[in-house]
């Protein structure tokens, strides 16, 4: 796959995560990796935020999924809250703009954690206006309401293409419903696309080809499959380096 034809929807930082409990053994591998909220965590996230006012032991059990000792949260927190402050930089709610940026989220937390990884998002272009729509804040939201916008969308805006020197993983099928929440795995449709089109996950849990991946998420558009409702799209995974 040329991953420098697809558009950047910024990076995430987060870990390798295992196979979903309710997900098919025999489609995919013991460990995955996924951009989906429902499926991994991220630095940042709403749990690293101060002023996202979540309580004190969601924000410990949200860390220790990154493997983030319970004594550190409250410094990675104040850290974080500082650094998201900008804007130019960070995007709501787990969207680092740039590689560097999410270099120095690595680096926050890998004294502790290691085995922490980047991902960048893309997106292919004819795919871009549907989730510019999809994801536009509404008319009555103030002018001055802080991060309105989606990060992704924000990052797509820009039209820059995914970064040069990454490691292309493979297509997730992932949901926008106000962010990125679900993936197909969150409904074990990994099964259904398996079966109905012979379409089978990769080593890393996502969809090697690109049109395979434009097809599973056209069979799982359908109403008659039952996935979560939203704006069902196949997202590019690009691992980066942190170094």
């Amino acid at each position: 796959m040329d991953s420098g034809t697809y558009l950047s929807a910024g990076f995430r930082v987060t870990r390798r995560v295992s196979r979903p409990a309710h997900s098919a053994a025999e489609l995919l591998p013991p460990t995955i990796v996924s951009a989906a909220g429902d499926v991994a965590s991220f630095i940042p996230d709403v749990w690293a935020i101060a002023w996202c006012g979540v309580a004190a032991p969601d924000r410990r059990a949200d860390a220790a999924k990154l493997g983030i000792a319970s004594d550190l949260v409250d410094p990675i927190v104040a850290r974080v809250t500082a650094l998201v402050a900008d804007e130019r930089r960070f995007g709501w709610p787990n969207v680092c703009y740039s590689l560097d940026a999410a270099a120095e989220m690595a680096r926050l937390a890998a004294p502790e954690t290691g085995g922490l990884i980047i991902l960048e998002l893309g997106l292919a272009p004819d795919h871009v206006p549907a989730l510019l729509e999809s994801s536009a804040p509404p008319p009555s939201l103030p002018a001055e309401a802080a991060w309105g916008e989606p990060g992704v969308s924000v990052a797509l805006g820009r039209r820059v293409p995914v970064l040069a020197g990454g490691r292309p993983l493979g297509f997730e099928p992932l949901c926008f419903d106000q962010g990125l929440g679900c993936s197909w795995l969150c409904n074990g449709l990994e099964v259904a696309v398996a079966r109905e089109l012979g379409i089978r996950p990769n080593a890393a849990g996502l969809l090697s080809d690109s049109e395979e991946a434009r097809r599973a998420v056209a069979y799982i558009s359908r109403d008659d499959v039952g996935a979560e409702p939203g704006l069902w799209l196949p997202w590019l995974l690009t691992e980066h380096s942190a170094a």
